[in-house]
Formats: structure tokens, sequence, C-alpha cells
């Protein structure tokens, strides 16, 4: 996908943190004593802020060469032609029975999760609009990432893409 060595080294950084995150939640597991908690809950908030650093690092990079693929390429203008455009746009879904509550999600992606004001997690209503455009491809690469990751580390296991498909007029 890179090709720019700086690109690579991005990437790579990623990949470290991801590692920080599992070696974290694999050392605080197997802990022995307070001590070993201590050090792994800081190599895990460490690996999360060095993971979303990298990741807004690489979506700058990666919008930079979008706006220079999208200067030579010529899109149609359908906007009041009353074209409807079907697609399929993945949007998280929360099972409230297995949720346990721990806020990760809403940590990690508030702007798609939500705490309501009976204590529970959900998924904002907008999520589809914050996500997709309206041939549903992804808007913000960073807000999608984001939300891969509050899914990847849920302790619940209760958060699961549902496609679904939409229709809007133009």
């Amino acid at each position: 996908m890179f090709t720019k060595e700086c690109d690579k080294n991005i990437q790579r950084t990623i990949e470290i943190a991801d590692s920080m995150i599992e070696l974290a939640r694999k050392g605080n597991d197997e802990r022995e004593d307070s001590g070993c908690g201590v050090l792994y809950g800081m190599l895990l908030d460490d690996g999360f802020k060095l993971r979303k650093m990298a990741v807004m690092e690489r979506d700058k990079h990666i919008e930079k060469e979008n706006k220079r693929a999208m200067t030579t390429m010529n899109v149609p203008h359908l906007e009041g032609t009353g074209v409807s455009l079907s697609h399929f746009m993945k949007q998280p879904v929360i099972d409230i029975s297995q949720c346990v509550l721990c806020d990760i999600c809403v940590d990690v992606c508030p702007e798609i999760f939500i705490k309501n004001d009976s204590g529970y997690i959900e998924v904002a209503e907008d999520a589809a609009e914050r996500l997709y455009d309206t041939h549903g491809n992804p808007i913000n690469p960073r807000l999608l990432e984001d939300v891969l990751e509050a899914v990847k580390n849920c302790r619940g296991d209760c958060i699961s893409w549902d496609e679904t498909t939409k229709t809007k007029s133009v």
C-alpha cells in the first residue's frame, strides 16, 4: 500500500503500538502484583496514544495523496438529478446484553459511541453519515480506524458490524 519510506515507518509505528497494546493486555492478565498492573496500565495507555498519533499522521498522508489524485479526476456532479444511489455501509452495532460498560469504545471513538442517559453505550444516530458519503465511501479514515479499534478492543466483545443498504437521492 505504502511506497514512500516515511509512510512505511508510520505503518511500522502502528504495528509497534499494536504490539505494545497486546503485551500490556497479556502482561496484565498474567501479573502477580499491583506494581505490574501499574506498569502494564502505563504501557497500554502509551500504546493507545502512540497508535492514535501514528494513525492520524498516516491519515494526513492518505488525505494529501487523495487530494492529489482528485485533482486529476473528473467526477460527474449528480446533485439535483434525482438519481438514487444504493450503497452498502457497515455500521457498528452494540449487543447491549453483552456490553460490560467498560467504556473503551467511548474513550477510543466518542464521535460514534456515546453513553446515554441510562448509562448504557449506544451508537450515535448519525453514525453512518459521519462514516460514509452518499456513495458509501469512507469520509474520515481516522474515524473509521477509531471504530475498528473500538471493536477490536471491546472487553465484552459486544460490538459488531451491520452491513445495511442505504438509498439516498441526490
